[in-house]
């Protein structure tokens, strides 16, 4: 039986969405998309990290978004650790509900 995924409130995240030709006509091309959470908070490196060892689901909330997913990557640059999380599930919800 599966968990249910950590629940993580962050201050930002970006959902990424990408399209574009492939080289095959009949292909029709292809889209891709994930979340990026860009920050330099320890406690959330940790967090996210041990998620990245583990291979484990994530729900990540910011403000009225929530997505669900794994974290695919992680790179760091000049104290500002980024991670990649592919997305099972985007949802919006109304201001003042689930909070």
């Amino acid at each position: 039986m599966k968990t249910a995924p950590t629940l993580l409130v962050v201050p930002e995240m970006t959902v990424r969405v990408v399209t574009g030709p492939t080289c095959h006509p009949d292909e029709n091309g292809f889209a891709a998309h994930w979340v990026d959470v860009s920050t330099a908070d320890p406690d959330l490196v940790r967090t996210l990290s041990t998620i990245v060892r583990q291979d484990d689901r994530v729900l990540l909330r910011c403000a009225m978004f929530d997505v669900t997913g794994c974290v695919t990557k992680h790179e760091e640059e000049n104290g500002v650790s980024r991670f990649v999380v592919s997305i099972e599930a985007l949802t919006y919800r109304s201001p003042g509900v689930g909070q």
